[in-house]
């Protein structure tokens, strides 16, 4: 009689714990939602990247730019852009996702293209010229975009991206960032984010099924 006793009040703690467990990690998503979470549930859309439940404004930055279309952030207004993030050293993470967005166009209609922005991180400020060869390497359309320091840095905040550049022990560069890409909407907000594992077919999928 004592060990049932035992059970049932272990089993009535164990149930009062799931449910406390249960509210707090509802509250905690709520919390999250309120600060802008990925979601591709949002307007009922079934894609493979995420889509922001609230769009984010971006950082108010200016550009050195390799076209003059696109020389700082008010220039994102009245199109779409995807925005890809590195540097032009980079060994392959960079190379491989301009390549990825060049196939992303190809399966986009051409009177519904987005434009394709590249910002570099390199703090030199990026030589145009040097970047400008990079971008047309990949497609002669493609913007490169370079900027100072502390702008990039309120840029990248405002993506909820980051990036670090550290000198190793041997002298050379370690520069890591986040390799996703960002789709900005015609109103200069951050409405959504392609991880990299993406295909460029599941890319210009979601683009179709956001912008139309």
């Amino acid at each position: 009689m004592k060990t049932s006793n035992n059970r049932s009040i272990f089993l009535g703690l164990a149930l009062i714990l799931l449910i406390v467990a249960t509210f707090m990690i509802v509250s905690l998503n709520y919390l999250f939602d309120t600060k802008v979470i990925p979601s591709s549930s949002v307007k009922n859309l079934n894609i493979n990247g995420f889509f922001l439940s609230k769009s984010l404004p971006l950082a108010s930055v200016k550009f050195v730019s390799t076209d003059e279309s696109l020389v700082s952030t008010d220039a994102f207004k009245n199109h779409w852009t995807l925005l890809a993030l590195g540097y032009t050293q980079c060994p392959d993470i960079c190379p491989m996702t301009l390549l990825k967005l060049d196939n992303v166009l190809s399966n986009i209609p051409i009177d519904e293209r987005p434009k394709i922005a590249f910002l570099s991180i390199d703090i030199a400020p990026e030589n145009i010229e040097k970047l400008n060869d990079y971008m047309e390497y990949f497609n002669k359309d493609f913007i490169g975009l370079s900027t100072t320091k502390a702008q990039l840095g309120d840029f990248f905040s405002s993506l909820g991206a980051s990036y670090s550049i550290k000198k190793s022990e041997s002298g050379s560069l370690d520069i890591e960032h986040s390799s996703s890409i960002f789709l900005i909407s015609p109103d200069k907000n951050y409405v959504a984010n392609f991880p990299y594992m993406l295909t460029a077919e599941q890319i210009s999928q979601d683009y179709l099924a956001i912008t139309r």
